[in-house]
């Protein structure tokens, strides 16, 4: 890679906070992906099935648009990432299904935790004890949110361990896919690469699962159009970019406000059990993370080529 890594010394600029606030906004799609996803009527491989045949062409459409080249070398390196990709939209949809989604989302935010294992390791991350101490802080919030759920909210052992193996799926395609965007590989061209692997692995399974493909109805048909375009488009989109020029740590533990928005959505659109020590947990996570962010503003590492005035830092 041949731009310089610069570290921002003014706090607060709109270039600086720029790619923690497309981050925001991806975590804060994705957590309206359970609640569409529960409302769909027909089973998890029909759901995928259709997510995909919709989100694979427009991530094409939008990589073409926006400058993506193609190349065999960089489809055989995203294969695998690809098939990760697939793989946890099996598992994670399947949760949902079966478990609460209180349950299915927030098992997930286990992720963080693996990823600040492993990220010093990896990207050489550092993170300060007031940092650290804060992410605590944010795990101890979701810990009282998964404790305090109450059984009656459809929670079941098989979905909460499927959102288990969830977990480790997510958390490997999430590391990998960090190292491909500081590779330098354009945003949208890498996820066009991810979304046609995962359909390798969804497709044979959605066609041998004897799953009704043509059981989609109108209300269906919206929701799924809708998961591709906000949990998909908008969620995938504006992290993968991010990632580029923030922490996969920081972006990885602002994560954790994804389930907050899941857990609170199945509560007013459900009528699934919110007990009011799960909203106290709630706040914590949410109040963790505002402080989080504020500690973190004015010493986002950035990508000198992406706050170059000259380029659109969304197509990079």
């Amino acid at each position: 890679m041949t731009s310089v890594l610069v570290r921002a010394r003014t706090a607060g600029s709109g270039g600086d906070d720029l790619p923690v606030l497309a981050a925001v906004i991806a975590v804060l799609a994705w957590g309206a992906g359970p609640l569409m996803a529960r409302a769909v009527s027909v089973p998890t491989p029909t759901l995928v099935f259709y997510r995909l045949a919709i989100g694979v062409p427009l991530m094409l459409l939008i990589a073409h648009k926006t400058g993506g080249k193609f190349s065999v070398a960089l489809i055989k390196k995203t294969s695998f990432p690809g098939i990760l990709f697939g793989l946890s939209m099996l598992t994670g949809f399947a949760s949902v299904k079966l478990t609460s989604i209180a349950n299915a989302t927030l098992i997930t935010t286990l992720q963080p935790a693996l990823v600040l294992l492993v990220a010093p390791r990896l990207f050489g991350e550092q993170w300060r004890a007031i940092r650290l101490s804060l992410a605590t802080v944010a795990f101890g919030g979701v810990s009282i949110v998964v404790l305090a759920a109450a059984s009656t909210s459809g929670a079941s052992s098989k979905g909460d361990l499927l959102a288990g193996v969830n977990v480790v799926i997510w958390t490997t395609y999430f590391l990998m896919a960090k190292h491909l965007r500081n590779s330098g590989i354009h945003s949208w061209t890498l996820l066009a690469c991810v979304f046609s692997w995962g359909s390798v692995v969804v497709v044979p399974w959605a066609l041998l699962s004897h799953s009704d493909l043509g059981a989609m109805n109108t209300k269906d048909w919206v929701l799924v159009s809708l998961m591709s375009l906000i949990p998909g488009i908008l969620g995938h989109g504006l992290m993968t970019w991010a990632q580029k020029h923030i922490d996969v740590t920081l972006a990885s533990l602002l994560g954790l406000a994804s389930p907050v928005i899941s857990t609170i959505g199945a509560w007013i659109i459900f009528d699934q059990i919110l007990r009011p020590l799960q909203i106290v947990g709630a706040g914590i996570v949410l109040g963790a993370l505002a402080a989080l962010l504020r500690s973190y503003r004015g010493s986002i590492v950035l990508e000198q080529d992406a706050i170059t005035p000259s380029v659109d830092p969304l197509l990079s």
